[in-house]
């Protein structure tokens, strides 16, 4: 499984962006209107040349009837219609020059808008390309930590296993006769003089019960009598009694008790 990109990171990369898609989109929103411009300036121009065309075709077929007119009058009449449309062709010359400009200067705006927008999203990308290889590495790492992570784990995992079975204790708790009868203690000597002895490396077939010694710092003995057998500081352990005299192991000092002995044997009555 991909490690995933931490939410700071991804918020980064999304920002990274951000400043060319400002630049961008006002780019884009002037690019539609210079379009639009350009498109309505052509109509007009249209529209006027093509009037500035008529005025001149009627211009032309004035002057053979000019030429033609013997009444003074009607070559007055001629004249002054002739003067009324070319000061219209005139004017309107002037008006097709001014929007002839004025296109030729809002297609240099429009070519520029174009260049700088190409020049924008250029830019973004190369940046969004920058981005992508960014993320790939990010990924790469990701994985590399998250096998780093599992590895770890598994040295936990290990030393956490590692941890309890060396805080593994072994607890035999038993009568004088069970005990003898697993081998973990014999009785040596006359009657009179008898002692016990321990003898936990002739020990067979035990019942041992094992404890975290982490954890248990009591045991219940469920007697009223006990003796420990196994060797352990007096001053790591004590006895104490409930109401009804039952004794219970207190263990005061766990790395001291088990220091000796990574076994504790008890004889109860």
């Amino acid at each position: 499984m991909k490690a995933l990109i931490p939410i700071a990171m991804l918020f980064l990369i999304a920002c990274a962006n951000e400043p060319e898609i400002e630049q961008i989109n006002p780019l884009q929103a002037e690019k539609e209107q210079l379009n639009q411009s350009l498109v309505n300036a052509q109509h007009n121009l249209a529209e006027r040349e093509a009037y500035l065309a008529k005025l001149n075709d009627q211009m032309d077929a004035l002057l053979p009837k000019l030429d033609l007119a013997t009444n003074t009058e009607e070559k007055v009449e001629l004249q002054k219609k002739m003067e009324f449309i070319g000061e219209r062709i005139s004017a309107y010359e002037n008006s097709v020059a001014q929007l002839q400009s004025a296109l030729k200067t809002e297609e240099r705006k429009a070519r520029e808008v174009k260049d700088d927008l190409q020049v924008a999203m250029d830019a973004l990308a190369d940046q969004e390309a920058e981005i992508e290889l960014l993320v790939f590495e990010l990924q790469n790492d990701g994985e590399h930590i998250a096998e780093l992570q599992r590895h770890l784990d598994e040295l936990e995992m290990r030393e956490n296993i590692t941890a309890k079975i060396n805080a593994e204790r072994l607890v035999a708790i038993g009568s004088k006769d069970e005990l003898v009868e697993e081998g973990l203690i014999a009785r040596k000597g006359l009657p009179l003089f008898r002692r016990t002895e321990l003898k936990l490396d002739e020990a067979k077939n035990v019942d041992w019960k094992t404890i975290d010694m982490r954890a248990v710092n009591r045991i219940p003995m469920y007697s009223k009598e006990a003796s420990v057998h196994s060797e352990h500081p007096n001053t790591s352990f004590d006895f104490s009694a409930d109401e009804e005299g039952m004794l219970t192991l207190e263990i005061n000092d766990p790395m001291e008790f088990w220091s000796l002995s990574k076994c504790l044997v008890i004889e109860i009555e």
